[in-house]
């Protein structure tokens, strides 16, 4: 192998170390997050926030000849049972 091959090898080895440290919580997470200022290690999270449960927002704004309004976020709060996971 050359020497290319073993640069290449190396980036790929650190950026799957990396992605693999960023899915956990804690400093070194932290310490990741800040220093990866183009987003390129990603973060898989696999269920939202809230599993079983909806993890989207909705926005409006009204918009008139004149005026131009500010967004406003219309909460969508759903109750589900654990029959909703099937």
């Amino acid at each position: 192998m050359t020497v290319a091959g073993y640069i290449v090898l190396g980036f790929y080895a650190l950026y799957t170390i990396l992605t693999i440290v960023v899915q956990r919580a804690g400093r070194a997470k932290d310490r990741i997050k800040k220093l990866d200022i183009l987003n390129l290690i990603p973060n898989y999270k696999f269920f939202c926030p809230k599993p079983v449960r909806y993890d989207y927002h909705l926005y409006y704004r009204l918009v008139d000849t004149e005026t131009v309004y500010s967004w406003q976020q219309i909460r969508i709060d759903h109750k589900k049972s654990h029959i909703s996971i099937l």
